[in-house]
């Protein structure tokens, strides 16, 4: 096997470690079933997933689950120690610690001063700004970007040339994991998608369920420098209305395809519950 296809087969492992555990984050994950997931030995695992990903694969989860917590202290009124041991903390000094030492203030800090930030935002959203729906699952084939949202169009560009190559087409969704007010931009990630069905993954591409429930939904038009007012308007809209936003990915469903115009239409939608 060529060097280049070692490197490919190896970010295909590491992709669906990845998936597990960003699915996984409520449970006990260790580097052994990590690595199992992988099918690559624990040996090597830790390398490989550091090579990759940038980070060593417990640092990871852990990162993740902080961040997860941070937007949970934002958008509900949580018990500090249930968002705790939701993250993987047994004490609540524990999860002080970690948290203070990632985001630089404890969470009760944190919690009061956006609160203080949410009383100063400009006015409320106009009721018509959103909707409440159930959704059905969509199965959708995925391809995973890694940076700034900004940056998303070149994983669009393959991800159409690898569906047409296939006679593969369907509505264009975004998934944004990652809140810009927590996570770093160099680690943000988003799913571009194409909602083809249940169709077997390939090369990069993955095939992914986007989950289905409750969702507050409501509709960005204009740049997409501006579609974090949109989001921050939709969270607001939820919070007003006592309907606690869920820590999932924002869900994105383009109107016109991805960058096809200066402006956007775009459906955004975030979970409830």
């Amino acid at each position: 096997m060529t060097r280049s296809r070692t490197l490919e087969e190896h970010r295909l492992r590491i992709a669906r470690a990845v998936e597990h555990l960003e699915t996984h984050l409520d449970e006990p994950l260790d580097v052994a079933s990590l690595a199992r997931v992988a099918c690559i030995s624990e040996f090597h695992f830790h390398r490989v997933f550091r090579a990759i990903v940038g980070e060593s694969a417990m640092s990871h989860v852990r990162r993740l689950r902080l961040e997860r917590a941070a937007r949970q202290l934002r958008t509900s009124d949580r018990k500090v120690i249930e968002i705790a041991l939701e993250a993987g903390f047994e004490a609540h000094e524990a999860f002080t610690r970690a948290f203070s030492s990632q985001f630089g203030v404890s969470p009760s800090d944190y919690r009061r001063a956006h609160a203080r930030a949410a009383s100063h935002a400009p006015v409320s959203p106009p009721p018509s700004f959103a909707r409440v729906e159930t959704r059905e699952p969509v199965a959708v084939l995925a391809l995973r970007h890694v940076g700034a949202y900004s940056d998303v169009g070149a994983t669009w560009s393959a991800l159409h040339a690898a569906a047409s190559s296939r006679g593969l087409a369907g509505d264009a969704y975004g998934l944004c994991h990652d809140d810009p007010e927590v996570t770093d931009p160099s680690r943000f990630r988003y799913d571009a998608c194409l909602a083809v069905g249940a169709v077997d993954p390939f090369g990069e591409l993955r095939s992914h369920t986007i989950a289905g429930g409750t969702y507050a939904v409501g509709i960005h038009r204009g740049s997409y420098s501006s579609l974090g007012e949109s989001y921050g308007l939709l969270t607001r809209w939820a919070l007003e209305r006592d309907l606690a936003v869920a820590p999932d990915a924002s869900v994105e469903r383009y109107l016109a395809a991805p960058g096809s115009a200066p402006g956007a239409v775009i459906e955004i939608a975030l979970r409830i519950g």
